[in-house]
């Protein structure tokens, strides 16, 4: 999955289930619970480095 993705030159929908996945290969980031989007913003915005993974970083206000 490192490897880019090439085609039609839009958007690619990538669901990792994995915060690790989502920070390795991911320019933005759309959390989404029971369809509703909840956060969204770069990887290093909304996840933050905890042992031995990523969890979600604090809300901002």
């Amino acid at each position: 999955m490192e490897r880019p993705i090439s085609g039609g030159g839009g958007p690619v929908i990538y669901v990792p289930h994995h915060a690790d996945e989502i920070v390795a290969l991911g320019d933005e980031v759309v959390c989404l619970e029971r369809g509703a989007a909840t956060r969204r913003g770069r990887p290093d915005e909304v996840f933050v480095p905890q042992k031995p993974r990523y969890g979600l970083a604090p809300e901002r206000a």
